[in-house]
């Protein structure tokens, strides 16, 4: 469990980087990484407290922002971001 948390802290800190500099193909991965560990409580197989995937959903979000903020749009049929159009 240490691990996934030790995860999720070291997403932030790329998360908090990407605010200098953006790099939309390290978000979108930190994004896919942590989406499993809101959306269904689990996190390199490893299955998360309560507590543990609602912190993951505000990690989600912040990519989420982070990602809208540059550009890129949540593409519904292929469950991917993309440059918005």
């Amino acid at each position: 469990m240490k691990t996934s948390l030790g995860i999720a802290a070291g997403i932030m800190v790329l998360w908090a980087q990407a605010a200098f500099a953006f790099d939309a193909a390290k978000v979108t991965q930190d994004y896919y990484r942590v989406r499993p560990a809101c959306r269904i409580g689990e996190m390199n197989g490893q299955e998360l407290t309560q507590k543990q995937a609602n912190e993951q959903c505000k990690v989600l979000a912040k990519l989420g922002k982070a990602l809208k903020a540059n550009g890129y749009c949540w593409y519904k049929p292929e469950q991917e971001w993309r440059q918005c159009k």
